[in-house]
């Protein structure tokens, strides 16, 4: 790359460049220590401060957008020239094909070539034009066009080079710091266009005239490939390393056809078949798409600013666009990778309480003692799980406290996580803490003579599977092939529309309920457990659509019948007896029948039902987005958890992994490299 200037700013910036260059130097020294805590917290958004920041960073981000277009546009000028350069080559091919360079082969090929160099330069050109390149050239007529800017290639040059040391000076605080002030914006539109001015996606063409520059590669048989094999440890998201000199090998490795292994083993079969029973016929290769990022300090990151830096983009919502870029997925995959260990935990903890409440529960359905080993064991992962709850929740609350401010930003923090999932969650690890300790307290006694709890209450084991099943089964959506097509459905079901309807059914359930327990009905009159009944046969009615017109008047059937002596054949029927009909209610009750069911089943459910369709189909078309986004929530509660073990081992004392104010590397020109399948990044591609 060419040196950098300061005069290319100039270039493509206006006179309000000079405005950001200070708004970014200023930023950069800003937000340490417990500033950069309350930058993240939910309260003050909205303030006045707030807003004459958030002015200054949508600034900064609109500097950084012109700076990525002026580097894209250096791209696809240099497509451009290539083009241009191999469509002369094919053409002097083809001039001389039948003589010098082995007749209507030759020729064959060099069509080829120049039919997809041509393709390419439309593609480019239409790309340019789309891409605002023109507001970037100076308003002088001879200059605007295509080969006139080709040929005054070192300017883009320039401006390249200039994106590349602005995003390497871009600190997590910084980007952390834009992020929660943009997010609140309607659409986020800000904050989209500064997330994917952070990468820049390159054509094959020019990855492997960036490769081979950089490795310096002359050796005409070293042959490139831009398929990548199926890899799920990675999800098909790779980031292969800093172009720095210092990972040639990896580099060599994942861009050449050195990622095929060479010949075949049974292990290579085996995983042939395990990618096709799992992910299907088209998961065996893909061919990548390669992007560079210039946002260095963001690949390095400690555990600090990484929990922090995922925090800020969850924050964003499910609805936002953050995990449809290159540095959102990056960071999320990161996080996978540093929390492994504590999501296998949790899964093998998972399954051994599910595995330890099928044996409790069996000898709770054969009214016998339990082996004391057995309570010792769950009463041990009911510790673990205390510890790991507790822990989550409590470090998740330490990022965000401030001591000068204790109060409010106590309030703030728990403001930050108190959402519904976090909620159910904590809630469900609590009960399971709760039953657990009413194990460990049988062993008080050596005759077990506690366990006689959980025979009197069976519900509350029957309870606590439920939930440890339930548990266990949001695990297996970290497996992509499941997440990615289950998410979406729990995303619906939890809408705003479709939850309040659920209210407004409820509601319609209610007032039914209590017109027809106004009956006077002998069956329906008594205690609690008369009022569940009586509640059930409305549910019954108006939710499943299942009733019986006799059980709602409280008439029990009667079997009338008789025998044939002559042949012992018998005749019968099951039936309510007129008779006991009451004159009172007979027909209230039929004509309220009549109302309910067309009125709730048949109208409110099968409204719902579509309602329901409506929103999945909306979910699945961002179902990309919303699985990363759970796997980043997920990841975050982790991460939380591996801090405090790390402040616990470190005894307090601050460390390499965890300590926020940990030396950031200075910038440079240094880019980082990255493969991944589009189709599992964006949305749209339904499979």
């Amino acid at each position: 790359m060419g040196a950098r200037t300061t005069k290319s700013h100039t270039m493509f910036l206006d006179s309000s460049s000079d405005v950001d260059e200070e708004a970014s130097q200023d930023s950069a020294r800003c937000f340490v220590g417990a500033e950069y805590q309350r930058i993240l917290q939910p309260l003050g958004l909205t303030t006045q401060k707030a807003e004459r920041r958030r002015d200054e960073l949508r600034q900064l981000a609109m500097r950084y957008e012109v700076e990525c277009l002026g580097a894209s546009s250096y791209e696809r000028l240099q497509v451009l020239r290539d083009c241009i350069q191999k469509k002369q080559e094919h053409r002097q091919i083809l001039s001389t094909a039948i003589t010098a360079h082995g007749g209507p082969t030759a020729r064959l090929d060099a069509q080829a070539g120049l039919l997809e160099a041509e393709r390419l330069m439309k593609q480019t050109k239409q790309e340019l034009e789309q891409s605002g390149f023109w507001c970037l050239v100076p308003a002088d007529p001879e200059e605007v066009l295509v080969e006139r800017q080709i040929r005054d290639i070192q300017r883009w040059e320039r401006a390249f080079d200039d994106w590349v040391h602005t995003l390497n000076g871009l600190t997590p605080k910084l980007f952390v710091e834009i992020v929660t002030l943009l997010r609140i914006e309607y659409n986020q539109e800000n904050l989209n266009r500064f997330l994917r001015s952070l990468s820049l996606e390159l054509t094959w063409n020019r990855v492997e005239a960036r490769i081979q520059e950089m490795f310096s590669w002359k050796d005409p048989k070293r042959h490139l490939s831009p398929w990548e094999l199926f890899k799920p440890q990675e999800r098909n998201f790779c980031v292969i390393g800093c172009e720095n000199g210092r990972e040639l090998d990896r580099f060599d490795e994942s861009i050449s056809q050195k990622k095929f292994p060479e010949g075949g083993n049974c292990y290579q079969v085996l995983r042939e078949f395990a990618s096709k029973t799992f992910g299907g016929q088209h998961a065996l290769i893909f061919e990548a798409t390669y992007s560079i990022s210039p946002a260095v300090q963001l690949f390095e990151l400690s555990d600090m600013d990484l929990t922090l830096t995922l925090k800020a983009l969850v924050d964003a919502g499910q609805g936002s666009q953050c995990f449809n870029t290159v540095l959102g997925k990056a960071i999320v995959r990161e996080s996978l990778r540093r929390t492994i260990g504590f999501r296998l935990l949790d899964g093998f903890v998972d399954v051994l309480i599910v595995i330890l409440l099928a044996h409790l529960g069996y000898k709770v359905q054969i009214q016998q003692k339990p082996e004391t080993r057995t309570l010792w064991s769950f009463g041990a992962l009911g510790i673990w799980v205390c510890i790991a709850c507790l822990g989550r929740v409590l470090s998740g609350l330490r990022l965000f406290w401030d001591s000068v401010h204790p109060c409010s930003s106590f309030l703030a923090a728990i403001a930050k996580h108190l959402t519904l999932w976090n909620s159910l969650i904590t809630l469900s690890e609590l009960f399971s803490v709760y039953v657990g300790m009413q194990f460990l307290s049988c062993l008080n006694d050596p005759d077990l003579v506690g366990f006689d709890f959980f025979q009197a209450h069976p519900v509350m084991i029957s309870a606590l599977v439920l939930i440890r099943w339930t548990l266990l089964a949001i695990d297996f959506f970290q497996f992509e092939e499941i997440g990615r097509r289950v998410v979406p459905i729990v995303h619906a079901v939890s809408r705003p529309a479709s939850v309040y309807f659920l209210f407004f059914l409820a509601l319609m359930l209610a007032g039914s309920f209590q017109a027809y327990r106004v009956f006077p009905i002998e069956e329906n009159i008594g205690g609690a457990n008369k009022v569940l009944d009586t509640f059930l046969k409305i549910f019954r009615l108006e939710v499943l659509g299942d009733f019986d017109l006799n059980e709602l008047e409280g008439i029990n059937d009667k079997l009338t019948g008789r025998v044939e002596t002559s042949n012992g054949t018998i005749h019968g029927d099951v039936d309510a007896d007129p008779s006991d009909w009451s004159d009172k209610y007979h027909r209230g009750v039929r004509f309220e029948f009549m109302a309910l069911s067309l009125g709730v089943t048949v109208v409110v459910m099968n409204v719902y039902i579509g309602l329901l369709g409506s929103l999945y189909d909306n979910a699945t078309k961002r179902k990309n987005q919303l699985y990363a986004h759970y796997l980043a929530s997920c990841c975050y509660r982790h991460l939380c958890l591996r801090l405090l073990l790390w402040q616990l081992c470190c005894w307090g004392a601050p460390c390499a992994a965890c300590h926020e104010d940990a030396e950031d590397e200075g910038a440079g020109e240094r880019l980082y490299w990255l493969a991944y399948e589009k189709d599992t990044l964006l949305d749209g591609n339904d499979d």
